[in-house]
This record gives C-alpha cells, sequence and structure tokens, in this order.
C-alpha cells in the first residue's frame, strides 16, 4: 500500500469491523500473512482487492468464493516516525 501506508507504519485496526461496509482499506489474512488493502464491492457481488502500489494487479474474489476472504478489520488510522 506504498503511497497510502509506508514501510514501518503503525497502523490501527477496528477488528470490530471484519465485514466489508464499503470501500475501503481493510486488513485480509491470506495465506497465514497480513495484508493491508483496498476492498471494493462490484455490482455483480465480487469483490475486487486493490493494491495502493500500481506494481499489484487488482484481485477480484468471486461471489461465489466470499466465504473464502477473511477480513480482520478495517484499517482505520496509520502513521509513522517524522524523523
Amino acid at each position: 500500500m506504498l503511497g497510502l501506508i509506508e514501510d514501518d507504519d503503525t497502523v490501527m485496526i477496528d477488528e470490530s469491523r471484519n465485514t466489508l461496509e464499503g470501500e475501503g482499506v481493510y486488513v485480509i489474512l491470506l495465506d497465514d500473512h497480513l495484508y493491508a488493502k483496498r476492498l471494493q464491492r462490484q455490482f455483480d457481488g465480487s469483490i475486487h482487492v486493490i493494491s495502493e502500489n500500481k506494481a499489484y494487479q487488482v484481485m477480484v474474489v468471486p461471489k461465489a468464493q466470499l466465504n473464502e476472504l477473511q477480513i480482520v478489520g478495517r484499517a482505520v488510522w496509520a502513521g509513522g516516525w517524522l524523523i
């Protein structure tokens, strides 16, 4: 998520918001790794998993596989050291 969240930033996650409420940055669990990604619901029921870093392509979670998308929580704040 370079450009929005930088390396070594601290990210505050609201774990009570672990379902997709609308477009936003969420922390998801994939293969035992945590990722901060922008999630965006589509008209066909699928969800786009978008990285702020344009080096990564948009991933699509089809509607039929939404139960496999594990949302840990919504990122509500990020910040880092000024020096």
